[in-house]
């Protein structure tokens, strides 16, 4: 059981690093835009 928590720990942390790192390029396009736009 422990074996089973671990993978699905470290399976979720993988998700959420792949998450920021999307949630992170958004914000550069984000911050590009906006010093485009001025």
């Amino acid at each position: 059981q422990n074996k089973d928590y671990e993978e699905s720990f470290s399976s979720c942390e993988q998700v959420r690093q792949e998450a920021s790192k999307t949630f992170d390029a958004k914000w550069q396009k984000a911050k590009i835009k906006k010093v485009e736009f001025r």
